[in-house]
C-alpha cells in the first residue's frame, strides 16, 4: 500500500490507492508545482479512470469543505474553481499508461 494522503480529495490512502504519472508542471497563480506523479485513493481512482472530473471536483470540494468547516456557498464555489483548475492541469499533463 502507498502511504500518505490522496492528492485529489486529501483523504488517507487505502489499499486501492493508485499512482498516476505526469509530466512536471506548474500552476503559477496557485504557487503549485507537480513533479512526476499524483496518488489517488480508491474512490478518486474510480472517478479518474472513468474520466469523471466533475465527480472528482465535487468529491474533493465536499470533503475539503466539510473537513475545514466551510459552509459558505461562495467559499465552496471558490474551492471548486481552484480544484477544477488543478485537475484540468493534471489531465493535460498525465502520462498515459502506454507512454510509460
Amino acid at each position: 500500500m502507498i502511504g500518505g494522503s490522496c492528492d485529489f480529495c486529501f483523504a488517507l490512502l487505502d489499499d486501492c490507492a493508485r499512482e498516476y504519472k505526469t509530466r512536471d508542471f506548474e500552476i503559477k497563480i496557485l504557487g503549485f508545482e507537480s513533479r512526476g506523479a499524483f496518488v489517488a485513493c480508491g474512490d478518486c481512482s474510480v472517478l479518474i479512470d472513468a474520466g469523471n472530473m466533475i465527480g472528482l471536483v465535487d468529491r474533493a470540494t465536499e470533503l475539503f469543505s466539510n473537513r475545514h468547516g466551510i459552509d459558505n456557498p461562495i467559499e465552496r464555489d471558490h474551492i471548486r474553481r481552484v480544484l477544477r483548475k488543478f485537475y484540468r492541469e493534471f489531465q493535460l499533463h498525465r502520462i498515459a499508461a502506454t507512454e510509460n
